[in-house]
């Protein structure tokens, strides 16, 4: 029998290298915290403040072109009404319609799991008027026993070096507290 402590630890372990690997990575050539049109990778570090939860996203961008970024990123998410998490990977699209200033559409899956809670699947539409700041939609279709529901949650995301900061701060409460929940298993 797995025990779902230990799958938390294990999931906490590989969350917690994730910000030293982003870290390890912006010195390199080419690599931005603060996103624009110019760079070639930019790291995402986000957080997002919902009227019914909490979300977080870490990964990468790259630009294709001077007006199109593409790229993955985790993310963890609290959003409903029944505070149940929902974490997995999204594919990211970034249109950059200034020098700063852009426009994120994402669509991801979860991989954690709680059957009568999780989303089957998430998105995001982000207005970003600055590289820190963003006014954001998290449409959602969720799976309820015998019907699936759609909500929309609105909210604002900070990101850069403050998304990181209020990221690994909320998260290792979330954590914790994720860590002593009952019934939550990875699958």
């Amino acid at each position: 029998m797995r025990s779902s402590s230990l799958t938390w630890q294990r999931l906490l372990v590989i969350l917690s290298l994730i910000p030293s690997c982003l870290l390890a990575q912006s010195t390199a050539i080419g690599t931005c915290w603060r996103g624009n049109d110019t760079c070639h990778f930019i790291i995402l570090t986000e957080f997002g403040g919902y009227s019914d939860g909490i979300t977080t996203d870490l990964g990468t961008l790259v630009n294709l072109s001077p007006k199109d970024a593409l790229g993955l990123s985790l993310h963890f998410s609290t959003l409903g009404d029944a505070f149940q998490p929902s974490f997995g990977p999204m594919l990211r699209y970034r249109r950059w319609l200034g020098h700063r200033e852009s426009i994120d559409f994402g669509l991801g899956l979860p991989i954690l799991k709680d059957p009568s809670f999780a989303p089957s699947v998430y998105g995001l539409v982000k207005w970003n008027p600055t590289y820190w700041f963003g006014l954001s939609l998290r449409p959602e279709i969720r799976r309820e026993p015998g019907k699936r529901k759609f909500r929309m949650s609105a909210g604002a995301e900070v990101g850069s070096k403050p998304g990181v900061v209020i990221t690994l701060i909320v998260g290792a409460l979330v954590g914790i507290w994720a860590a002593s929940s009952p019934g939550v298993s990875i699958e």
